[in-house]
Order: C-alpha cells, then sequence, then structure tokens
C-alpha cells in the first residue's frame, strides 16, 4: 500500500471521481489485481489524495476479473457521499461507499426489442448537475437514459451504435446481411438504407439472458438461409433452425484418446466451405471438420499451437481461411504469428511462419485467397 491505495505488481486501472462541493473529497475504483478473489475496490481520500481509506469491508463484485475494461465512478454533483462505480454492473452507494446496491430497474424501448433487463458492461455515467436523478449510461447495449434515480430506464435503441466482429450475407433476392456483435448478440438486417424515422429491421438471431453476449461469426447456409451458424466466446457455436426458431450446440470436442487439451481464443474461427455448404470447419489449437453441418467433428490436425520457434508458441488459432479455388486448400493463423498450410484437407500441415512478424494472426479476407494460393504453389 502506498498513501492508502494499492501499489503492488497488478494494481491495474484505476478511475477517478472528485467531489464536486469539496476538491479535497475524492473516489478512486481500483482494479486490484493483487487480491487473490473480488478484484473491485473503492477508497476515499479527504485530504487532497495525501492518505487513503478503503470505504467498505464488504466485496464489491461488478468486475469479474475483467476490472481493466471498467473503472468509471461518478458522484452526484449535489451529494457527494452518493457514488456509482462501474463494471459489469453499476455499483450505487449513498453512504460514501461504505455499501452498495446493485441499479437494475425496468427497461423500455424507443424501438420495439426483446432485449429486457439493463445491460451488462458500463462504460460511462453522467449525472445531470441540476436533477441528480436523471441518469445516461453508456454501456455494451447503446444509451440508457433514467429520470428516476436508475428506477427506470428507456434504451434509444434508435441510435446506429455498435461493433461487429463479423459481416456475411446470404444469396436472397434482396440479400440479408448477417453479423456477430460486440457484446450485443447475433443479429440479421436488411441489405437497405435506414430510414431513422421507423425501426431498422434488424432482428436478433440469439440473445442471451443478459441483453447482450459476444456474437462473434454469424453466417447463414449459401443453399438454405434458414440454417443459421452462430457463435459465442471461445469456440462456442450453435446452428439454428429459423423455420423453428431451435438452436443447437455443434461445438466440437477432442476425441478421447486424442492427448492434449482443447484451446480456443475468445473469438473463435469457423467457416462454412464454398464447396460445399455441409462441410464446416472449426478452429482451436486443433483444427476440425464436419460433413454434416456440424452434427459429427472429425479431428483434421495437430496442435497448431506448438509451433517449431519458440516465440510463437500460441493458444490456439486466430483465423481459418479455405481457398474458394482448391478443395482442401486451408490455412491457420494463430495468435503468436504460426501460419500454417494443409493442401490435402488436413492430412498433413506445413508450418510456412518465416518473415511474418510473431503477432496475433487476423482473418484472411476472401478477396486474398487468389494470391495466397499463387503464393503457396
Amino acid at each position: 500500500m502506498k498513501n492508502g491505495l494499492p501499489d503492488g505488481p497488478k494494481t491495474g486501472r484505476i478511475g477517478l471521481a472528485v467531489s464536486w462541493t469539496n476538491p479535497d473529497k475524492a473516489y478512486a475504483l481500483v482494479d486490484n489485481l493483487n487480491k487473490e478473489k473480488t478484484n473491485a475496490e473503492v477508497y476515499r481520500t479527504v485530504d487532497g489524495g495525501n492518505t487513503w481509506t478503503r470505504t467498505h469491508k464488504a466485496e464489491l463484485e461488478i468486475f469479474a476479473n475483467i476490472g481493466w475494461y471498467f473503472t468509471r465512478c461518478q458522484v452526484n454533483p449535489q451529494n457527494d457521499d452518493e457514488l456509482y462505480a462501474l463494471g459489469i454492473r453499476i455499483g450505487h452507494s449513498t453512504d460514501g461507499g461504505k455499501t452498495f446496491e446493485l441499479i437494475g430497474g425496468d427497461v423500455f424501448h424507443i424501438f420495439p426489442s426483446p432485449a429486457e433487463p439493463l445491460r451488462l458492461d458500463q462504460c460511462d455515467l453522467w449525472i445531470n448537475p441540476l436533477n441528480p436523478n436523471h441518469l445516461a449510461v453508456g454501456n455494451d447495449g447503446g444509451c440508457y437514459v433514467s429520470h428516476d434515480g436508475g428506477k427506470s430506464w428507456l434504451r434509444h435503441n434508435n441510435l446506429p451504435t455498435g461493433e461487429f466482429y463479423d459481416i456475411s450475407v446470404d444469396n436472397e433476392d434482396p440479400y440479408h446481411v448477417y453479423a456477430g456483435a460486440q457484446d450485443d448478440a447475433s443479429v440479421v438486417g436488411p441489405a437497405r438504407e435506414w430510414n431513422p424515422r421507423f425501426p431498422d429491421g434488424w432482428k436478433y438471431i440469439w440473445l442471451d439472458a443478459w441483453s447482450g453476449g459476444d456474437g462473434c461469426y454469424t453466417m447463414p447456409d449459401p443453399q438454405d438461409p434458414n440454417t443459421i451458424y452462430f457463435s459465442s466466446q471461445n469456440g462456442g457455436i450453435m446452428r439454428k433452425d429459423m423455420r423453428a426458431d431451435r438452436s443447437i450446440s455443434i461445438r466440437p470436442r477432442l476425441p478421447r484418446d486424442q492427448a492434449g487439451t482443447l484451446r480456443y481464443n475468445f473469438v473463435a474461427p469457423y467457416l462454412v466451405s464454398v464447396h460445399d455448404p455441409k462441410v464446416l470447419y472449426h478452429a482451436g489449437n486443433f483444427i476440425f471438420k464436419s460433413v454434416n453441418r456440424g452434427d459429427a467433428w472429425t479431428l483434421i490436425s495437430p496442435d497448431l499451437a506448438k509451433s517449431a520457434e519458440k516465440e510463437r508458441v500460441s493458444t490456439a488459432a486466430g483465423a481459418l481461411a479455405e481457398s474458394r479455388i482448391l478443395p482442401g486448400l486451408l490455412y491457420a493463423g494463430t495468435d503468436k504469428g504460426a501460419f500454417w498450410v494443409t493442401a490435402d484437407d488436413g492430412k498433413q500441415w506445413t508450418e510456412n511462419s518465416a518473415g511474418l512478424p510473431a503477432k496475433y494472426i487476423e482473418p484472411v479476407p476472401k478477396s486474398a485467397f487468389f494470391n495466397l494460393v499463387r503464393a503457396y504453389y
């Protein structure tokens, strides 16, 4: 500790909030990873930062070990004992940080939406200095506004906000756009310009219990737009029958007699073959192939995280690509820059990493395949 604040080697991001009426009084929301368990802590100073004291005895469970994403805190401009601490959820204190409760409340929408609760992952909060019950929150679900101190919220889902991991399209006329959104699930929408006076026409293919979840890659079967594949964090993959509104998990597993441990990156790549839509490929540190839309999988690679170069030893694949010209010609790149190629659908893999930086290999654009094929042959 230094002046009462954590200062160990794992002291992370710190958010500060200074009293509007007393410049010597301030709060610090600390991502304290020096602790073994709950890492969110609030400290207070009343002498301009010379000394700090932790305000709460009970643990503040709002970070879940990803405090680096948060740590914003705000003080009521009219009452510096009222504090908001932002994390996965919003911690609210009215006694100077001694105790906290989590803010939820009823959520309403400008345009109809099946998203029910206040979205998780709170990134910023504004308090109206003239009316502290008037709040605006920016989180991974967009912008939410409250006029009753967080008891109820209006989600401004008329704003075109969001971040897509990837997009794909179907072969319908007019076609549809499919996307996995950063912490806003898997969505599909029309390929037309949006008139902001009306709902945008986008719909959820999948939505988690907290009105979000990382959608990652979302793509339709090129021959059957009623069959949709979508994925979530760390290798989760689902197949959905749009007519029946039913989804099933098709995540592969290592065979029982296979040595090693199956690992995935946060956004794990997979693809539907351009040569046969029943064929899927899925990539962790091992590559899998299915010939029946994910009902069963075959292991078609060794552990590709085991590079011949020490600095390229990886967690798992970050990119997986297929030649649009030659069936069975596959490319895989890992999070530490190991680049692998197979020309026989996985029977033999060759590492061709020379000259590449030992950095995360991103998905390869489809337009690059022609050059890759020429380079390989």
